[in-house]
């Protein structure tokens, strides 16, 4: 689920969003997981997937999972 990059405090993780949302839904969904403390770069690759590289010694993949669904939506995290 989570990529850990070597020697770092970085990791990634991406977080399947079931809803198709448009660009402006895209765009808070994303300014709401950037102001979680340790998030680096969230950002939609594709539709549906949210990537997200972040500290984690700051926030956990299930922290940011459970942002996403407090937002409203139906999400999982899923295998890199």
């Amino acid at each position: 689920m989570t990529r850990f990059h070597k020697n770092t405090q970085i990791a990634d993780v991406i977080i399947h969003v079931d809803e198709s949302i448009d660009n402006k839904e895209e765009q808070s969904l994303l300014g709401e997981v950037r102001k979680m403390e340790g998030v680096m770069t969230p950002e939609f690759n594709r539709p549906h997937l949210m990537m997200v590289t972040y500290n984690p010694e700051k926030v956990n993949s299930y922290e940011l999972l459970s942002a996403v669904r407090s937002e409203g939506y139906h999400a999982q995290l899923i295998g890199i």
